[in-house]
C-alpha cells in the first residue's frame, strides 16, 4: 500500500503527540480531541436548570444510542468475605496508585 504525503504527516503527527504525551493520559486526549475537532466550548458563566437537565439527557441519549449494539456487561461476584462497609478519605496519590494497581 502506498501511503499519501497527508497520511505520512498523520501518522508522524501522531506517534509524536503519542511519545510526548507518555505517562500523561489526559494529555493525550486532550490533543487526539483538538485532532479530531471535539475541542470543548466554552461554557457560560450562568446556566440555568433546564440547560442543565437537557445537557444530561442529551448526553445520556447519545451513549445509549452509541451502545444500543454492544454486549451487556458481565459481572464477577466478589470473593466470600468481601465487602465494602467503610469509605475513608484518601489522597490523590492513593488514587492513582490503587488505579495502576487494576
Amino acid at each position: 500500500m502506498k501511503w499519501s504525503h497527508l497520511q505520512c504527516w498523520q501518522g508522524f503527527r501522531l506517534s509524536t503527540i503519542t511519545e510526548a504525551s507518555r505517562g500523561r493520559p489526559r494529555d493525550l486526549w486532550k490533543a487526539f480531541d483538538t485532532l479530531l475537532g471535539r475541542e470543548r466550548t466554552s461554557m457560560p458563566d450562568v446556566i440555568g436548570a433546564s440547560t442543565f437537565h437537557d445537557f444530561f439527557e442529551s448526553k445520556v441519549d447519545n451513549i445509549r444510542d452509541a451502545m444500543a449494539g454492544a454486549d451487556l456487561p458481565t459481572f464477577q461476584p466478589a470473593p466470600a468475605g468481601c465487602e465494602l462497609s467503610v469509605f475513608s478519605p484518601v489522597t490523590v496519590d492513593e488514587l492513582h496508585t490503587a488505579i495502576r494497581r487494576l
